[in-house]
């Protein structure tokens, strides 16, 4: 349980955490750099939730 809680906290810390670094005024693939974190984060977390969800064991599902 330790490690899906792990795995469904980590999208939301990396986003909270990263903003104050991705804020700059590069321009990364077409979007500044603090729109492509965001985005990044965003798409990450249904994968990140996947795993949490796998990583339980069957009776906890």
């Amino acid at each position: 349980m330790n490690r899906s809680l792990l795995l469904g906290f980590t999208p939301y810390a990396v986003l909270v955490v990263g903003i104050p670094f991705a804020n700059s005024t590069r321009v990364v693939l077409g979007m500044p750099m603090l729109l492509l974190w965001i985005t990044v984060c965003v798409a990450a977390t249904p994968v990140f939730l996947w795993l949490a969800a796998r990583s339980l064991p069957d009776d906890e599902k």
